[in-house]
């Protein structure tokens, strides 16, 4: 029997990357793909102030409402693609603009951020006059797209930048964890966001607090998956040493810092989902391992939030900080958005984490959740929960008003029935056939 290929594009939200139209000039504050093409991801590289390129995935929508997401250790952006074309989540999707945040250096096919010798720095350096402007975007077939900043750690890396007079030279680490919060500053004037709603993973939960603690009016709200406000203490140091860290970095990927890796993911729960395991594994090998080894770095050296609850009335703290005025206010300590955080209840030392950051939030205007039975990776282990959670949270802050639950729960149905017909249009499958109401 012959058979036949046949590609089929079903109403999904297909990933798909589009380079330069043909004869098209490569420059700066051009989008690789039109904004108006639903579907399908528009990539964007911004370049901070600081010389780093920052890659950001946008699914365009007719709403301004904003999400911004941020993605753990060990992943890139790609790992809430599954989670946002869950049925609910496709629906609730639809009324806002969804931005994909990629830490630096963690798209495909990237290049080390920090070369391996003083020589690899040499090159790596651009001129002052070829250096691209700075919190500008560029599309990913330009010019400049081969220049990177020197980064290195001084508790892990060596220090190969030389000195130069250009100022983007003058960097020679990877970013600490308030340099990447401070990163999405650029996104967010760049695509002229009035403020957005946070979604967190693990270190990118922690990115994204440490923005709103310190740019409150850019930010709605924050749900933090498996949030961590404390710095790198003895018990998780001995913990999870992280003792492989110098051999990611010279490119060596080793079987023990994916052990280390899953016990950061899972909170040192035990994962019964072995295909779920191995796609993280494999994503994790698949990412540059010097930039992996950078954003590891900053997250086990991250200081405190510095968060203290206030055992005083509202009215009584703003009275307060209103005598003291601007100047004589000292740094922040209070994240004064919504905040929801969450994590699995079998993630011992997440839950741990999670009640410690709770306890010192503002219980005013902060809620925090434990999915039953779920190690730390919620989005896949229990998407329809999360996102019903979510939908909830959005509802608190006040999005969604006109949508129930019942609402979402049909459209969300209507939108599955849909996409399997024209599945099952183009593979007349059991698999795909859809089942006639009695």
């Amino acid at each position: 029997m012959e058979m036949t290929e046949m590609h089929v594009r079903p109403d999904l939200p297909t990933i798909s990357f589009v380079g330069l139209p043909p004869g098209a000039e490569p420059g700066f504050n051009q989008n690789v793909l039109s904004h108006g093409t639903s579907g399908v991801l528009e990539e964007y590289e911004i370049v901070t102030p600081s010389g780093i390129p920052l890659r950001v995935y946008r699914q365009p929508s007719d709403s301004k409402s904003a999400i911004l997401t941020y993605h753990d250790i060990g992943t890139n952006h790609t790992s809430f693609f599954g989670f946002f074309s869950y049925p609910e989540m496709r629906v609730i999707s639809q009324h806002f603009t969804i931005y994909h945040v990629c830490a630096p250096g963690h798209h495909e096919g990237e290049e080390p951020l920090i070369p391996n010798s003083a020589a690899d720095a040499e090159t790596a350096l651009l001129p002052a006059d070829q250096m691209p402007a700075a919190a500008s975007g560029r599309h990913r077939g330009s010019t400049g797209s081969g220049s990177f900043s020197v980064f290195g750690r001084q508790s892990v890396y060596q220090n190969v930048a030389e000195e130069s007079t250009s100022p983007t030279s003058q960097i020679n680490q990877y970013p600490t964890m308030d340099e990447l919060a401070e990163m999405l500053t650029s996104v967010v004037d760049y695509f002229k966001l009035k403020c957005f709603v946070g979604f967190g993973m693990g270190a990118g939960s922690n990115v994204l607090a440490r923005f709103a603690l310190h740019h409150p009016e850019k930010v709605s709200a924050l749900f933090l998956i498996n949030p961590n406000g404390t710095t790198h203490g003895y018990y998780e140091w001995f913990r999870n040493r992280w003792s492989d860290l110098p051999s990611l970095q010279r490119g060596i990927f080793t079987d023990n810092l994916l052990d280390q890796l899953e016990a950061h993911w899972f909170g040192f729960g035990c994962c019964q989902n072995e295909d779920l395991v191995a796609f993280y594994n494999q994503l994790a090998r698949s990412l540059n391992p010097v930039n992996l080894a950078g954003y590891i770095d900053a997250y086990i050296n991250r200081t405190d939030l510095g968060l203290v609850r206030s055992p005083d009335p509202p009215g009584v703290v703003k009275q307060r900080e209103s005598e003291a005025g601007p100047d004589a206010a000292g740094p922040p300590t209070e994240i004064k958005v919504d905040c929801c955080l969450v994590t699995g209840s079998l993630a011992q030392d997440l839950s741990r984490a999670l009640a410690d950051l709770n306890g010192r939030m503002n219980p005013r205007t902060t809620q925090f959740l434990l999915v039953p039975d779920c190690n730390g990776f919620l989005m896949e282990e229990d998407p329809d929960k999360l996102a019903l959670d979510f939908f909830h949270f959005l509802r608190n802050v006040g999005f969604l008003i006109m949508m129930t639950p019942e609402k979402l729960r049909k459209e969300a149905a209507a939108l599955q029935k849909a996409t399997a017909e024209v599945a099952h249009q183009y593979l007349p499958s059991s698999a795909f056939k859809v089942e006639q109401e009695a």
